[in-house]
């Protein structure tokens, strides 16, 4: 993924499970979130890393977050 966050969108599902290999697909383009694990779409440092790029990110965050006041607030900073 350092190459090119697009690789994330073929790779294999346990790939996209990698909070890791998600957070460095991220930080070249927030629109790799789109292609990340439900359960990494949860984990509010990599959805605030892609909102830093991009406040439309917040359209592929978990449900979750997108409910939860506290992270809603710090996305909105």
């Amino acid at each position: 993924m350092k190459q090119d966050w697009r690789a994330l969108h073929y790779a294999a599902d346990k790939l996209k499970e990698d909070p890791e290999i998600v957070r460095e697909a991220v930080k070249q383009d927030w629109r790799a979130l789109e292609y990340a694990a439900a359960r990494v779409k949860a984990d509010p440092e990599i959805v605030l890393e892609a909102l830093k790029q991009d406040d439309r990110a917040l359209r592929y965050a978990a449900a979750k977050l997108k409910e939860d006041p506290e992270f809603v607030l710090e996305a909105v900073k």
